[in-house]
């Protein structure tokens, strides 16, 4: 689905933590999010985006942090 970058966040080349980054995206860019994984043992939900093609952290629990939003569930809610 669509989701809305809310913060500057890097985009890495695997879903793992620490892998190389290809690209940063800042606040405002819409991104396509085409599989989402959370990390056993980490706080943050990694998501696979198609454009630039990579994985972004969609939020950390631990640290009560968000990067992205789903569009879809926020326009229900506007409802």
């Amino acid at each position: 689905g669509k989701y809305n970058i809310l913060s500057a966040v890097s985009v890495t080349s695997t879903v793992e933590l620490g892998s190389p980054k290809v690209a940063d995206l800042d606040a405002g860019v819409e991104v396509e999010v085409a599989e989402i994984q959370d990390l056993p043992g980490e706080s943050c939900t990694r998501a696979r985006i198609t454009d630039p093609n990579g994985w972004i952290c969609l939020e950390d629990s631990r640290e009560k942090t968000r990067w992205a939003r789903n569009e879809t569930q926020e326009e229900a809610w506007l409802r």
